[in-house]
């Protein structure tokens, strides 16, 4: 196909160079096979005098269709160019989140939604390989049902979806002999491609017309296959967070363990606390990573406990001042500890106060009202909480309704009040002081 628009694009040029005539004669529907228009071509000649002026010096017409063919070249470069420009401002929202940890589903609906607006699609579906890469599932579709959508299972190498996923090739289904091979038959034209980059292959995605009678056409397909890559590289990007948030956490429970290992009274009480907080945070409208991180500091809070002497740890009596002074060290000790590892900031402004008071008694720093880190305010109460309701060696657990009377109590002074407010409607909600009334 390229050669013979070539050589009408030559024989156009020798007519050219001959008597000055544009372009005009040129045959639209070959060119525009090749994104090309006769503006293109006509912007083409005015900014390139210097190669028609070598174009001139051509001998025969073969060296002007060699000649021809480089020009030809340079002007598809030029126009591509131009194309991956204007794409990459108009995916500009998915660039960014090739860096940003939106919520899987959410991420994969945009890139469906993105697909279907960039060709005028009415249907299609995105699939991504499962955990063995054996098979299809669909994570995001539009015009499909529920039930079509948790029943496909596509096996690599059956069907369209399948044979792309196997290929790595983009399928076009506009011919009438290539329809037969689609199963909806109300589907006019089709583009299936694969999600990769470079050889890893993530899944496929599928965009349908069904009332557009037009056809997909090359154009269409190289602004999906665009989009294509760049969303396997942002799914791809999205699944390696998620393996390092997997270690991350595994990590985290093995130093819990640790800790729960040397004082058996507190077993659970990382977990209690973690999860209390993160209850919290969402009250307080936490994003998703500001509430996974304090849900990390809930788990490490007590991580400094690892330094601290067993007969002072778990004294079942009163401990004397010089013992409390080295309790009361173990948020430092637990930054030290959680230093070199290189968590989140925010985890370690937790960790190191929450123990801090609004009244300023607190430890280790003294600091007062505002000044302490809400997400650290947060963890004292959920700590409190779980500490007054569970069984420790120097007295029995205090009952819910016990606990939330303290709370109440020392609200303002020991708790930032706003913390308990929303601890306390947290509770409500769930019956809990309900259930404490009726008693």
């Amino acid at each position: 196909m390229e050669n013979s628009v070539i050589e009408i694009y030559a024989k156009e040029l020798q007519k050219f160079l001959e008597n000055g005539s544009g372009p005009e004669t040129i045959d639209i529907k070959q060119f525009s096979l090749l994104g090309l228009s006769v503006e293109d071509l006509s912007l083409a000649h005015l900014s390139a005098l210097p190669l028609i002026l070598e174009l001139k010096k051509s001998k025969t017409p073969a060296e002007l269709i060699k000649k021809s063919k480089i020009f030809l070249e340079v002007l598809i470069q030029n126009q591509e160019m131009k194309e991956e420009a204007s794409l990459i401002g108009r995916f500009s929202k998915l660039c960014g989140l090739l860096t940003s940890t939106m919520a899987s589903q959410e991420l994969l609906d945009l890139i469906m939604q993105q697909a279907l607006t960039e060709v005028k699609g009415e249907t299609g579906s995105l699939m991504l390989l499962d955990e063995k890469k054996d098979s299809l599932s669909i994570k995001s579709a539009v015009g499909l049902s529920d039930e079509i959508i948790k029943a496909t299972r596509i096996k690599i190498g059956e069907g369209i979806a399948g044979s792309v996923a196997k290929t790595g090739e983009p399928i076009l289904f506009n011919e009438a002999s290539r329809r037969k091979e689609i199963k909806r038959k109300e589907i006019k034209s089709a583009i299936c491609l694969p999600l990769s980059v470079k050889e890893e292959i993530v899944g496929v995605l599928a965009v349908n017309r069904i009332k557009n009678t037009v056809s997909f056409n090359n154009k269409d397909l190289f602004v999906l296959s665009f989009l294509a890559k760049l969303a396997a590289a942002t799914i791809i990007n999205g699944n390696l967070q998620n393996e390092i948030k997997k270690g991350y956490l595994g990590t985290v429970k093995t130093l819990i363990a640790a800790v729960e290992a040397k004082d058996h009274y507190t077993r659970g009480h990382s977990e209690a606390v973690a999860r209390y907080a993160t209850a919290i945070s969402r009250e307080f409208g936490f994003g998703e990573e500001e509430a996974e991180r304090l849900y990390i500091a809930g788990l490490l809070h007590d991580i400094g406990k690892i330094g601290i002497k067993e007969d002072i740890l778990l004294k079942p009596g009163k401990l004397t001042r010089e013992e409390y002074d080295v309790i009361k060290e173990h948020p430092m000790i637990g930054v030290k500890i959680l230093g070199p590892a290189g968590f989140h900031p925010d985890v370690m402004k937790a960790v190191s106060s929450h123990h801090e008071r609004p009244d300023g008694w607190g430890y280790p720093q003294g600091i007062k009202g505002n000044g302490i880190y809400l997400g650290a305010a947060i963890i004292n109460v959920a700590d409190t909480f779980d500490a007054m309701t569970s069984e420790r060696p120097y007295r029995p657990a205090l009952s819910i309704q016990e606990a939330v009377e303290e709370l109440k109590r020392h609200s303002g002074t020991q708790f930032n009040k706003e913390v308990v407010e929303k601890f306390l409607m947290i509770l409500t909600r769930k019956g809990v002081l309900k259930a404490i009334d009726r008693n």
